[in-house]
């Protein structure tokens, strides 16, 4: 049995958000996955003006994922982008169902606080800035 999200064939950009779009709240639910990473409560929707993203947190790791196209996690360059083995990761799933169920903190910060945050992730660290 396949995982949700694994595929047959090559993928492209636009299969990671036509994907998550269509895939069925229940199945969403029922994934190990995403279940555990809701159920940890370390999912937060970060604002600043009119921009948003996600942080979630898994173990010592905060990965930083816009919804429908893009997480920082190591699965998602590897095994979403690179290899075309999947359309999406654990993350991008579980923020997917976060947004659909509001299951989800919200934190707003200034310019300046986010772009730390963001930079701080794409390059790797864990970030002391915000608590999730």
């Amino acid at each position: 049995m396949k995982k949700i999200g694994e595929i047959d064939r090559k993928c492209s950009w636009t299969e990671i958000y036509r994907s998550l779009e269509s895939i069925n709240t229940e199945d969403l639910i029922r994934d190990p996955g995403v279940a555990e990473i809701i159920a940890s409560k370390r999912l937060v929707k970060v604002l600043s003006g009119d921009i948003a993203i996600y942080l979630v947190g898994v173990g010592p790791h905060i990965h930083m994922v816009l919804p429908r196209i893009y997480c920082s996690c190591a699965d998602f360059s590897i095994n979403v982008v690179s290899r075309c083995l999947k359309h999406f990761c654990v993350h991008l799933a579980a923020v997917e169902l976060a947004e659909r169920k509001k299951l989800y903190k919200e934190k707003y910060l200034d310019s300046g606080e986010f772009s730390k945050i963001a930079a701080s992730i794409l390059e790797g660290e864990v970030t002391p800035y915000i608590s999730i």
